[in-house]
C-alpha cells in the first residue's frame, strides 16, 4: 500500500516539510510516495508514533523513483549507518538523490508511524 504526503512550505521559501501519516504494516510493507527532492541541499527526516512489535521505517532514495521499474536503495546518515528507526528519531540524510520515500518493512499489525522530511534549499 502507498501512502500519500502532504507538502507544506515554510514562509521563507527555502525550507519545505512532507508528512505521511499512520504508515503502518497492516497490508504486508507500507511506503510512502516517492518525493523529488533534487532541489534540496539539507535534509532531515524524523519518525514518531506507535512502533508496536517490531516496527521499524526505514528510509529509501532513487534516481528514477516515479517509475514502475524503480531502483531503490537504503539512505544513511552521515555517518554511514542506514536510515531505519524502531523508535521516535531525527537523522541527518547524507546522499543527494532525487527522490526519497518512508517504508515500514517490518512490524505487526499495531503499529502507526507518521514520518516527516524537512528539506532546505541553498540561498542563491
Amino acid at each position: 500500500m502507498t501512502v500519500a504526503s502532504s507538502q507544506t512550505n515554510l514562509p521563507d521559501g527555502r525550507v519545505s516539510k512532507w508528512k505521511w501519516s499512520g504508515l503502518s504494516a497492516t497490508s504486508g510493507s507500507t511506503v510512502g510516495d516517492w518525493v523529488g527532492f533534487s532541489d534540496f541541499a539539507d535534509k532531515t527526516v524524523l519518525t514518531t508514533g506507535t512502533f508496536g512489535v517490531g516496527g521499524t521505517l526505514t528510509w529509501q532514495g532513487s534516481i528514477n523513483g516515479n517509475t514502475s521499474a524503480a531502483v531503490v536503495f537504503s539512505l544513511h546518515d552521515p555517518g554511514g549507518t542506514a536510515l531505519a528507526s524502531t523508535v521516535a528519531v531525527a537523522h541527518t540524510v547524507l546522499e543527494a538523490i532525487e527522490y526519497i520515500r518512508p517504508a515500514v518493512t517490518a512490524g505487526s499489525s499495531t503499529i502507526s508511524i507518521d514520518a516527516y522530511l524537512f528539506g532546505r534549499k541553498n540561498p542563491i
